[in-house]
């Protein structure tokens, strides 16, 4: 039976509902949703015995179905794997996932299918637009995919399918990291925040719009001590006591009106973070009803996003047109 304090899924615009406002999904089963991660037009919940549901957009093999059709409605993925999924991740095109027992899947072909050649236990792993890193347990960087704009951060534009560390971290220990659909930043476990990839709206924070073909450094946030990073598709956002955001102010995603399209650093917010709270803000394109405010109009500023829901939400997701919460 259900305990009421199971954690469930809470979602606005998801594929399968249609809605606008926030709405529980009711199609999960009783295996409490331990986290969610969104994709262009899918999504992916992990459960608390290791089990994976995906629904939405199925171009790509991107649900690990072994179809390309639409689910509308949460799916489990079955495959022949070993261990419990312990942590997921996805973006526009492909989602990975980690087991207990070390190796990381990742979803080619339209299944899931064993990354074997990464040779050491992974913690996490991060989704990029074409191209996927993973931080191993010793917070080393290992990365594959595509790197037309330096996404893979070794200097060059050679992509691949081989996972391979990144040389100029080596002897750097990272705890987190965070890809967007052609950059990724990285936090050392001093505080710092490194950035790397496509920098053609300044989400990279290094003061231009200059593509960056290895990890640096982001002098900015120097003086600080980040406890927490994110991606947006062609933004970022760091986590001090305050919340930092820098990158594209096309549709006011970062929360402060009147700002020029491509936001530099050093105009960043210094609005508190209400993650850590019982409410949920949203601000910025509105489109599909991605915002939950049963609008379809941008948000200038931060809204409180109301809802029927009972609880406290400790985990959210957002992707390019709809958002997921995970509600204790």
């Amino acid at each position: 039976m259900k305990n009421q304090n199971d954690p469930v899924t809470l979602q606005w615009k998801v594929l399968g509902f249609g809605r606008e406002n926030a709405s529980l999904n009711p199609y999960l089963g009783d295996d409490p949703v331990q986290c969610v991660a969104v994709g262009g037009v899918h999504s992916v919940a992990l459960t608390s015995l290791g089990k994976i549901f995906a629904w939405g957009y199925g171009g790509f093999g991107a649900l690990g179905h072994s179809v390309y059709h639409r689910e509308l409605f949460p799916r489990l993925v079955e495959g022949s794997w070993n261990g419990k999924i312990r942590h997921i991740a996805t973006s526009g095109t492909h989602i990975a996932a980690i087991t207990e027992s070390g190796p990381n899947e990742g979803g080619g072909l339209s299944i899931l299918s064993k990354v074997k050649a990464l040779p050491i236990p992974m913690a996490a792993v991060s989704c990029g637009g074409l191209f996927t890193i993973v931080l191993t347990e010793e917070g080393q960087l290992w990365n594959w995919g595509a790197s037309s704009n330096y996404e893979l951060g070794r200097g060059d534009k050679v992509g691949g399918w081989r996972p391979k560390p990144i040389p100029s971290l080596e002897g750097v220990r990272i705890i987190q990291i965070a890809s967007g659909g052609y950059h990724s930043l990285a936090l050392t476990d001093e505080g710092k925040v490194l950035s790397w990839g496509y920098g053609g709206h300044g989400q990279l924070g290094h003061s231009s719009t200059e593509n960056q073909k290895v990890p640096v450094v982001i002098e900015a946030l120097a003086d600080k001590r980040v406890v927490y990073i994110a991606c947006g598709g062609s933004s970022s956002a760091a986590i001090t006591r305050k919340l930092y955001m820098w990158g594209n102010a096309k549709d006011s995603q970062l929360g402060v009106p009147g700002l020029p399209e491509v936001i530099m650093l050093q105009w960043s917010t210094n609005q508190k973070v209400f993650s850590t709270h019982m409410d949920t803000t949203n601000k910025g394109y509105g489109g599909f009803g991605a915002l939950g405010h049963s609008v379809y109009h941008r948000e200038l500023f931060p809204r409180l996003v109301e809802g029927s829901w009972n609880g406290k939400i400790r985990h959210i997701a957002t992707s390019g047109t709809h958002t997921a919460a995970n509600l204790q």
